[in-house]
């Protein structure tokens, strides 16, 4: 009887460790990050303000991590602060990205699909920032005199975090990579056209089931 019941004990205690890392990711359920307290910053354009509610929220919802914004007047701003330790993530564009490092290094682009995993390794390699999966929508907003090796390109956004935020907070990769591909263009279209971002951004997440969704 005690052998059986010794048997019970290890099965259940193997059931529950297979279920905490699952546990993290449900809302409310990453009691870790508690406490804590992050810096997102936000530059001036529509599509950064929608963003940053929305990575706040769902980080705040499902982490209980304090999430700060910032706001700065450009996105050349945001890359400066994020390399100086000044922010832990912000949105950024592939195409943009790549746009600003063009003077000084030469980057080679085979096919404009390979934009994404270009910035991806430059930007770790050189600065210790981690691109995760790009949104879905991109951002039109380029100047004219784009160079030859960027024809193509997507500015496909997402979100961009320094890697030692990462290590602190290893639930946040798996949580922000849940918005890959969530918000296509025309998401995001509609999301500039609500005129209560709060409530219009909690709504979009509850119905995709990436917070804990209201009772009706």
């Amino acid at each position: 009887m005690r052998s059986c019941k010794q048997q019970v004990k290890r099965i259940l205690a193997i059931i529950v460790l297979m279920l905490f890392p699952a546990f993290l990711l449900l809302p409310g359920g990453a009691m870790g990050c508690v406490g804590r307290i992050l810096t997102l910053g936000v530059a001036n354009s529509e599509d950064q303000k929608i963003m940053a509610e929305m990575l706040s929220t769902l980080i705040s919802e499902s982490t209980g991590t304090t999430v700060n914004l910032v706001q700065f007047k450009t996105l050349d701003e945001c890359r400066q602060a994020i390399k100086n330790g000044e922010l832990d993530l912000y949105v950024d564009y592939v195409c943009s990205a790549l746009l600003a490092i063009l003077n000084s290094e030469k980057v080679k682009i085979e096919t404009p699909d390979k934009a994404y995993s270009t910035i991806k390794h430059l930007s770790d390699k050189r600065f210790s920032l981690i691109w995760l999966k790009p949104f879905g929508y991109d951002n039109p907003n380029l100047p004219a005199n784009v160079p030859q090796e960027l024809k193509g390109v997507l500015n496909q956004a997402t979100c961009v975090a320094r890697r030692d935020v990462l290590n602190r907070f290893p639930v946040l990769p798996r949580l922000i990579n849940k918005l890959g591909d969530k918000i296509p263009n025309q998401a995001m279209e509609e999301l500039k056209r609500k005129k209560e971002l709060k409530a219009a951004v909690k709504e979009f997440l509850e119905a995709r089931k990436l917070i804990r969704w209201a009772i009706q």
